[in-house]
């Protein structure tokens, strides 16, 4: 301590102790300051979101975020968090559609609507493209030669009907 002129012989540096803590000694080399703590040692206590550790007098901590994060479903999406969100574990967040089925199914297939309203892999539609699939009550393909039109049905088929 140079800058206080403490070279074997009294200190002229004042150097007091705050709250806990005592300091003894004229800071000479026969008598130096000692300078100690009569506080308790400080402990750490984990979370499950907050890993301590405490060494050489050093607290450190590991924030676990898997226990504060969670997911939730919603009517048409199912969520799934997997792992544990560390470099070994990472997170993962899936989900899946409601009511899709992506299993099976084969190149070239497209999602189908089935009869019970889901929908699942299936082939493509086989009418050529700008086709107009006609049933039920229409008729025509659309273009100029065969327009799209209405077909109410034969007078037959409508004598035929009972109300």
């Amino acid at each position: 301590m140079s800058g206080c002129n403490c070279i074997n012989v009294g200190c002229q540096c004042t150097v007091m102790g705050g709250s806990g803590i005592a300091v003894t000694g004229i800071g000479t080399s026969g008598d130096p300051f000692i300078i100690t703590n009569s506080r308790p040692d400080v402990g750490v206590g984990d979370t499950p979101s907050l890993d301590l550790s405490k060494q050489a007098g050093v607290i450190t901590g590991v924030v676990r975020l898997g226990p504060l994060l969670s997911v939730r479903d919603t009517e048409s999406v199912d969520l799934t968090l997997s792992g544990s969100g560390t470099e070994v574990s990472p997170f993962v967040l899936s989900g899946a559609i409601a009511g899709v089925d992506l299993t099976g199914g084969s190149t070239g297939d497209v999602m189908t609507q089935q009869i019970d309203g889901s929908w699942a892999a299936g082939p493509a539609t086989q009418a050529p493209a700008g086709t107009v699939v006609v049933g039920g009550g229409l008729r025509g393909d659309g273009s100029g030669a065969s327009p799209l039109r209405v077909f109410p049905g034969t007078y037959a088929q409508w004598e035929g009907l009972t109300l």
